[in-house]
C-alpha cells in the first residue's frame, strides 16, 4: 500500500508498507482527473481530498485479479482515509491560524506604548514583513501638498524611503478609489 502525493507537479511516495514497487504515475494521475478508484495491471488507485496545492492519492499493489476483488475496498479505505486528511489538514490550518492571531494580537499590544510616529510605522513594517513572510514592505502616506505618496519606512528600499507619484502604481489606484 502506498501514499502517494502530487504537489509543484511531481509525485511522491508519502508513506508506504510492503515491497517498494516504481509507482503507476499513469494510473495515480488518471484516478485523480476521474476522481475514481482505477483498477491496472495489478494496481488499484483511489483519489484522496484535495488540499491547496496538493493531491493524494491511495494505491494497492496485489495481483491482477487480486487487485480487482479489493476495488470495493479501496473505495471505502481511501474515503476514510481522505475524511481523516482532510479534518488533520483542516486542524493544521486553524492551528496556523491561531498562531497568527496571536502573534498580531502580541505586535499590536506592543505599538500601543509607542509614541514616536516614524518608530510605529517602522514597528508596523516588520510586523508585516514577519506575517506575511515578505521581503520588503512600506507604510504609505499621503502628501497631498505635492501629490506624493511617501512611503516610509520603505523596509528593503536604500535610504528607507520610496516617492512616487500620487497617480502611480496600485497604492495610486488605491488613492485614486
Amino acid at each position: 500500500a502506498v501514499f502517494a502525493l502530487f504537489e509543484r507537479g511531481q509525485w511522491r511516495r508519502d508513506t508506504s508498507c510492503g515491497e517498494h514497487t516504481a509507482l503507476p504515475y499513469e494510473l495515480l494521475a488518471d484516478a485523480l482527473d476521474e476522481e475514481r478508484t482505477l483498477v491496472r495491471d495489478g494496481w488499484g488507485a483511489a483519489p484522496l481530498a484535495r488540499a491547496t496545492g496538493v493531491a493524494a492519492v491511495f494505491g494497492v499493489h496485489s495481483t491482477p485479479r487480486r487487485a480487482t476483488e479489493l476495488e470495493p475496498h479501496i473505495t471505502r479505505f481511501s474515503a476514510s482515509l481522505a475524511a481523516g486528511w482532510s479534518a488533520v489538514s483542516e486542524r493544521a490550518h486553524q492551528r496556523r491560524r491561531v498562531e497568527r492571531l496571536e502573534t498580531m494580537l502580541g505586535i499590536s499590544a506592543r505599538w500601543g506604548p509607542t509614541l514616536e510616529m516614524d518608530k510605529l510605522l517602522e514597528q508596523m513594517a516588520e510586523a508585516s514583513i514577519r506575517l506575511l513572510d515578505a521581503e520588503r514592505a512600506s507604510v504609505f502616506l499621503w502628501d497631498r501638498q505635492t501629490k506624493t505618496l511617501v512611503g516610509r519606512p520603505a523596509l528593503g528600499v536604500a535610504d528607507g524611503e520610496l516617492r512616487i507619484p500620487e497617480d502611480s502604481g496600485i497604492v495610486g489606484q488605491v488613492i485614486r478609489t
